[in-house]
C-alpha cells in the first residue's frame, strides 16, 4: 500500500491529483470566547487534527475535513484476499476479470484497515483516544481498483459528555472516496465510529485505565440518544 512517508508519498500524489493533503471543509474555527459542543465548553481556539494535543475540546458536530491519500496496488489486494477474505474477485485477476465486477477489486475489509490507518495518520490524537467503542452502518458504495487514490472524509455527528468530566464519546462519519478524478470523488465506504476521547484539562496520563465499566457507560450514553433520537422521529 501506498502511503504518505513511503514509497510514492501521498503529499506527491496528493500534488500530482491537484488536492490538498488536509483541507477543512466545515464549521471553521469559533470567534466566541466560549462554545458549547454536547455540553461541553470548548476554547476558541480549535487545534486542527494532527496537531500533538488535538482533543474532544477541539471537536463540534458539522466539522469535516478530508485527509491523506492511499493506493492499494494489485499485490496488496491480492495477499489480503488470499489470507482474509478468498473470494474470487479479490484472490485472482482471471476469475475476477469474468465476475460482475470486469475485474480484480479489494474486499471491503481491506478498504475498512485502509480508512482506519488514514484516520489514525490524519484525525485520531494519538494522545487523547481513549478507545474505540464501535462501528456501524459499514456500506460498501462502490468497488476499490488497484491504483485507486483513496481519501478519507471525517464529519463529526455527535459529541457528547460522560459521567467523567475529563471524558467524552465521539460519534464520526468516516467516507472514504476514490479520488482519480479530484473533481468529482466516488465515494466508495462510509460508516459511523464512536469512540472514547479525552479532553485537554483532563490531565489523563497512562496510568489511569480504561474498564469495561467505562464502555458500558459511554455506550449507554449512546444508546439513550439514539433512542430518544428515533422516539423523536
Amino acid at each position: 500500500m501506498i502511503i504518505e512517508g513511503g514509497g510514492r508519498s501521498s503529499g506527491a500524489l496528493a500534488g500530482e491529483l491537484g488536492v490538498a493533503v488536509l483541507v477543512h471543509l466545515g464549521n471553521l474555527p469559533v470567534d466566541d470566547a466560549e462554545h458549547d459542543a454536547g455540553g461541553a465548553g470548548m476554547a476558541s481556539s480549535r487545534l486542527e487534527p494532527g496537531t500533538d494535543d488535538f482533543s474532544l475540546d477541539d471537536l463540534a458536530v458539522g466539522d469535516c475535513w478530508e485527509f491523506g491519500l492511499a493506493v492499494l496496488t494489485e499485490d496488496d489486494i491480492l495477499a489480503f484476499g488470499q489470507e482474509y477474505d478468498p473470494l474470487p474477485y479479490h484472490v485472482s485477476r482471471e476469475t475476477a476479470a469474468a465476475s460482475v465486477f470486469g475485474g480484480l477489486i479489494a474486499s471491503l475489509f481491506q478498504t475498512m484497515a485502509v480508512t482506519q490507518r488514514l484516520a489514525v495518520d490524519h484525525f485520531l490524537s494519538k494522545r487523547h483516544v481513549v478507545s474505540g467503542l464501535g462501528i456501524d452502518k459499514v456500506r460498501a458504495t462502490a468497488p476499490v481498483r488497484p491504483g485507486a487514490p483513496l481519501r478519507l472524509r471525517v464529519t463529526v455527528l455527535d459529541v457528547k459528555p460522560t459521567s467523567r468530566p475529563e471524558r467524552g464519546v465521539l460519534q464520526a462519519e468516516y467516507m472514504t472516496l476514490d479520488v482519480s478524478d479530484p473533481t468529482q470523488p466516488v465515494p466508495v465506504l462510509s460508516m459511523v465510529t464512536t469512540g472514547l476521547w479525552t479532553r485537554r484539562s483532563a490531565n489523563f496520563s497512562s496510568a489511569d485505565t480504561f474498564s469495561s465499566s467505562d464502555a458500558s457507560q459511554a455506550q449507554g450514553t449512546v444508546a439513550r440518544d439514539s433512542l430518544a433520537s428515533s422516539a423523536g422521529e
